[in-house]
């Protein structure tokens, strides 16, 4: 039985995650639910029938994209900048319908994350 690790991505986020739960709003943030959620998510694309681990990572990439729109805003320029280098390396209309829905879901946790630290939520 292989071992999977989580997709440097998920790691990357969560510290991003970190820094944004020390807010201005001077709240603390239970960063237990959120660490959850991206544990859940990196063992769902680990069983996932992707091909490879480089498909693993680029769906855990989307994921992690959607959460980053809703930190930095969807009008952003590092939200563009991230959607569009995603949208070179997908190939064929399922994979990109597969790699929306994941983006959709790491927008809705970003946003519930956004709003428990007491920052404006973004679109």
């Amino acid at each position: 039985m292989a071992i999977h690790r989580e997709p440097a991505a998920i790691r990357e986020v969560a510290a991003i995650l970190v820094r944004l739960s020390t807010g201005p709003a001077g709240r603390q943030v239970d960063m237990i639910c959120y660490f959850d959620g991206l544990e859940a998510v990196a063992r769902r694309i680990a069983a996932a029938r992707l091909p490879d681990a480089a498909s693993r990572e680029l769906a855990a990439r989307y994921y992690c994209a959607g959460i980053l729109t809703s930190v930095y805003g969807c009008e952003s320029a590092i939200a563009h900048g991230i959607a569009g280098s995603l949208e070179q390396q997908v190939n064929g209309r399922a994979s990109r319908r597969i790699f929306a829905v994941l983006m959709r879901a790491g927008r809705k946790q970003g946003q519930a994350f956004m709003k428990a630290c007491g920052h404006l939520v973004r679109g």
